[in-house]
């Protein structure tokens, strides 16, 4: 048994080298002399869960509980193996077994707490954290998952609560700092943010994500000492591609303010040929996936029960092109007491993009994904209406009039060029829209959209209504009484003072939304005419 403990205690070193190939070698060795011995098995999963065989790992992980069913660890390694090929509901009930087994393990609460996030069960999340917590409120790690769950219902108060105390229990982790930056950002309380964003580069002088946010909320002279320190990051050759497009992103926008524009895009292309190495855009795969939404449509019935048989709020989706105005709209119809804004929910985006439309089950695939956002939206809010501004929705218009037949849909339209040059001047997420990192993909994109926007506006008519961002900006009480006649409620003067509107924003329009309705974003593209040719040329009559 000594040398069994030895040899495992061999494995471990390897596989916290990262040395999965010699790791994997030893402990296979050892499982075929050793059969009986759970612990054997168990390290077999675990070896194999870091070296992607998820499978073989799940294989070992059985034999281990085989022979000791009241061994929690091989439980919660079996479900980070389930996690891995997500096999959801496997994963779920391999974590909660653990639990049941031993209650006071913290790191199987951990695990089953992210899974529900990433499937965005958020209230189930925020349970399980919470009772994490009342086991040990000195965790870090917990305190930053339940602040992240509370973001996702735009509860910002308990997240910065959550922050606070991550910070509290590790106050030399730059993250803590950061995480409460973008708490404030979002809250609107920019100089708080700015204190939390400025502690974080002091904990870590080289937290180029840190300067980017910074330089969102804040102007920067040209002599100002940290501009220098941009300069010399980006100079740093031995900085990781993310980090050096968050540099890039930041200096453009420190010479755009500064009416630098050859400076300016520069630093842009820079930072966007950056993205588009790591996240490349497919558009013919585009056009093959909305060439297949199309003909799912017209071939699926969806049952009479399913369209009728709604429950929960009623979504108001805001969609269209990214930088079309979609956070103003929102901020504006939120002001109502009777619309919670939910921002940019990607359940349903998400979930549909998984749908295999040429399967027999295609309808039950979807009546599934009606349940899933329901309880979504039921565990948001008990307003009577909730807006998803998840622009991409657009894909689905069609079978979102289906099963939310009741649900309004507002579709936002802008100058092309101010929308495409607006993209291509802002960092989304990396891997959240692939197009937006070259002109000529994001301009492929735009015609796609348009293309698809035009197909479904010609099938629902007056289903959809259509609004433009400059007619918003110009005639602010025309346009904010169009919406609220279309969903339904009472207009009041006062909902386009959106200073009245506190909520919180998170979305990449955040900082100009503070400022109020203005027609700051109405043709900035014109700065940048010499070098956005391809973008121009696209649309000639505009």
């Amino acid at each position: 048994m000594i040398d069994v403990d030895k040899r495992l205690d061999e494995v471990q070193k390897l596989f916290q080298e990262n040395n999965f190939a010699s790791a994997l070698k030893k402990i296979t060795k050892l499982a075929r002399t050793n059969k009986h011995n759970y612990h054997v098995h168990n390290y077999h999963g675990i070896v194999l869960v870091g070296s992607g065989k998820y499978h073989e790992a799940i294989l070992s992980l059985q034999k281990s509980i085989e022979i000791n069913p009241s061994f929690p660890e091989a439980f919660s390694n079996m479900g980070m193996a389930y996690q891995h090929l997500s096999n959801f509901p496997k994963a779920i009930h391999s974590y909660m077994r653990a639990i049941q087994l031993d209650s006071n393990a913290l790191h199987y609460r951990l695990n089953l707490a992210s899974i529900y996030l990433e499937l965005d069960r958020i209230h189930l999340a925020i349970d399980t954290l919470k009772g994490l917590i009342e086991l040990n409120d000195q965790v870090e790690h917990a305190h930053q998952l339940i602040a992240e769950a509370y973001i996702r219902q735009t509860n910002i108060d308990l997240a910065i609560v959550h922050h606070q105390k991550a910070l509290a229990i590790n106050p030399f982790n730059a993250l803590n700092e950061f995480l409460l930056g973008a708490d404030f950002t979002w809250a609107g309380d920019f100089k708080l943010a700015e204190i939390h964003f400025n502690k974080a580069i002091g904990l870590n002088p080289h937290y180029c994500e840190a300067f980017h946010a910074l330089g969102r909320i804040k102007r920067f002279s040209l002599d100002d000492p940290i501009v220098a320190t941009f300069q010399i990051l980006n100079n740093n050759k031995h900085l990781c591609s993310k980090d050096r497009t968050f540099v890039s992103f930041t200096l453009s926008k420190i010479y755009d303010e500064r009416e630098m524009f050859d400076q300016a895009f520069d630093y842009l292309i820079m930072g966007n040929e950056l993205m588009r190495a790591d996240n490349p855009f497919d558009h013919k795969k585009l056009l093959k996936l909305f060439e297949e939404i199309k003909r799912a449509y017209n071939e699926i019935e969806m049952p009479k029960q399913l369209v009728t048989d709604t429950q929960g709020p009623c979504p108001i989706f805001v969609l269209g092109m990214p930088r079309s105005g979609s956070s103003l709209i929102e901020q504006i119809i939120t002001g109502s007491p009777l619309i919670f804004g939910g921002g940019e929910l990607t359940t349903l985006h998400n979930k549909f993009t998984e749908v295999r439309f040429n399967r027999d089950d295609t309808v039950k695939q979807i009546v599934a994904i009606k349940s899933i956002y329901e309880e979504r939206l039921s565990n948001l809010t008990s307003k009577h209406y909730v807006v998803d501004k998840l622009l991409l929705n657009f894909y689905w218009v069609g079978f979102i009039k289906k099963i939310f037949p009741h649900c309004k849909i507002i579709h936002v339209k802008r100058n092309p060029i101010d929308i495409c040059f607006s993209i291509y001047q802002n960092l989304f997420v990396a891997g959240s829209l692939p197009f937006s990192y070259n002109q000529m993909d994001i301009v492929n994109f735009y015609h796609a959209y348009e293309d698809m926007m035009t197909y479904w506006s010609n099938l629902l008519q007056d289903n959809i209504l259509h609004i433009r961002y400059e007619d918003l900006v110009e005639n602010p009480e025309i346009e904010t009484k169009k919406l609220f006649d279309y969903i339904g409620i009472e207009y009041k003067k006062d909902y386009t003072l959106l200073y009245k509107n506190t909520r919180p924003v998170r979305t990449a329009s955040d900082v100009q939304l503070r400022s109020g309705i203005n027609r700051n974003g109405i043709n900035r593209w014109r700065n940048y005419a010499p070098y956005i040719a391809d973008i121009i040329k696209s649309f000639p009559n505009n």
